[in-house]
């Protein structure tokens, strides 16, 4: 019954994930209560698919397949100020800031973690602040903070070549950097 579970909530988020340019775009929902619902009520039933309550001990820490969907799917909803303050109230820029720790170095994750958390500074400063203090709470070691901040940096050289690198970008990097040398 556990694999089964873990299998339904694991196909429900591939489904998520696949759909996430859709579900980011809650600008689209003309209608204001159904928007509020979608808000209010997907946040949460996604994170419960991630980290249920009651999770057993047992259950990998680490899912690359999961993860990844998940991690992709919140990259999307970054795309949106709205999402931005969601996913920091309810604990998903917390989740993606704790997934540094078990990461193997051939994951992607570094780079999308690194995407999200320069997304929400970006879009959402007010909520990038909680995401920062997330940090400093967890104890993230500076190592992993670093190949955070090595990647954000990537991230801007590829925006600068572009010509679309932000200045709020730019002091994000400048505040991993200061988190990372203390």
């Amino acid at each position: 019954m556990k694999s089964y579970c873990l299998r339904l909530r694991y196909a429900a988020l591939r489904a998520f994930s696949d759909s996430r340019l859709v579900l980011a775009d809650v600008d689209a929902i003309q209608e204001e209560n159904i928007r509020h619902l979608h808000l209010t009520n997907f946040s949460p039933a996604l994170l419960m698919a991630i980290h249920p309550v009651g999770q057993e001990e047992d259950e990998p820490h680490v899912n690359y397949w999961r993860d990844d969907a998940y991690l992709r799917l919140i990259l999307a909803l970054t795309s949106n100020a709205e999402w931005c303050e969601r996913l920091v109230g309810d604990r998903h820029i917390g989740h993606c800031i704790s997934m540094l720790n078990g990461l193997d170095e051939h994951s992607p994750a570094p780079f999308q973690i690194a995407a999200i958390l320069g997304r929400v500074h970006s879009i959402s400063p007010n909520a990038a602040g909680a995401a920062f203090e997330h940090t400093e709470q967890k104890g993230i070691p500076a190592a992993d903070l670093g190949d955070v901040r090595r990647n954000v940096g990537l991230v801007m050289e590829k925006l600068k070549r572009r010509n679309r690198c932000l200045s709020s970008m730019q002091d994000y990097h400048v505040n991993l950097t200061g988190l990372t040398e203390t």
